[in-house]
């Protein structure tokens, strides 16, 4: 397309100026033959009977004419001469520059507004990240404090007496163990290993016990453990460390909805659960 215009450019340019000068010559020739037939009259007047007191001023009047038709001639020559094969093409030449010049300076302008435009969505999208960052930052703070007092701010269910064994459940750092082994009749035949205990204290050790996790494998562990124990007869003592709270939420609900009641002991980040024994808490 280009050069389709680049050709029609030249075309054109090379038409008017074609015009242009034969217009000129013709103009020029005319105006040549006008002083030619003009000069000719006067020097048939100078050869015939003038009278002498009009002698100078013809003679004047002839002299401006040659001189008008030399400068005359001189600029017909030129544009001539200006009609030549390498004056056209550089004519053409300085046409299509001047007409690529303003096609770079459009372009230029169009290239200039349309960065200004980017710079500035540019500029509002920086923002909107700050912005969004700072209310990351803040939600992440809120959420662990939310998280370091959620193993202090434990709903203590209410209290009533009921006759029911216990069966204590340490759980710590998303894992728990039983505080004994039981027979199947439910009844204690021995300590777990799991479980670190002395003459004052209880608890689990870290590391110790079984992940709590919510998937089909655990669940059938779990309720081969439980398998021992009725809800009628028995009911879940839980001891908890802070950071197994949420192991804790997910078998507290499990059991609830077996119809387990359950009992709940917080410890203290560092501390040790000394010897359970109470009465049990219903949901």
């Amino acid at each position: 397309m280009r050069r389709r215009r680049r050709r029609r450019t030249k075309a054109v340019a090379s038409d008017s100026l074609e015009l242009f000068l034969d217009a000129m010559s013709n103009a020029f020739g005319c105006i040549v033959l006008i002083l030619v037939l003009v000069a000719a009259q006067v020097q048939w007047v100078s050869h015939g009977r003038p009278r002498p007191a009009a002698q100078p001023v013809q003679n004047s009047a002839a002299s401006e004419l040659a001189q008008l038709r030399d400068r005359l001639r001189e600029q017909l020559a030129l544009l001539q001469r200006g009609r030549d094969p390498e004056t056209l093409a550089a004519l053409q030449r300085r046409a299509e520059l001047e007409q690529q010049r303003d096609e770079l300076a459009r372009q230029q302008r169009e290239l200039a507004r349309r960065i200004e435009t980017m710079r500035a969505a540019l500029q509002e999208s920086r923002e909107r990240t700050r912005r969004h960052e700072a209310e990351i930052a803040r939600l992440e703070q809120t959420l662990a404090k939310l998280r370091k007092r959620a193993g202090y701010r434990l709903r203590v269910p209410r209290r009533h007496e009921i006759r029911k064994r216990p069966v204590a459940v340490f759980i710590r750092g998303g894992r728990y163990a039983l505080r004994f082994r039981y027979d199947a009749d439910g009844d204690p035949v021995g300590r777990d290993p799991a479980i670190d205990e002395d003459a004052e204290s209880v608890a689990l050790r870290p590391g110790a016990g079984e992940p709590v996790r919510d998937d089909p494998a655990f669940w059938a562990r779990w309720e081969q453990a439980m398998a021992p124990f009725d809800p009628g007869r028995d009911y879940l003592q839980f001891v908890v460390w802070p950071d197994g709270h949420e192991a804790f939420v997910t078998l507290r609900d499990r059991m609830v909805e077996r119809g387990y009641d359950y009992d709940l002991l917080l410890i203290e980040e560092g501390g040790r659960a000394h010897k359970v024994a109470g009465t049990p808490t219903a949901q």
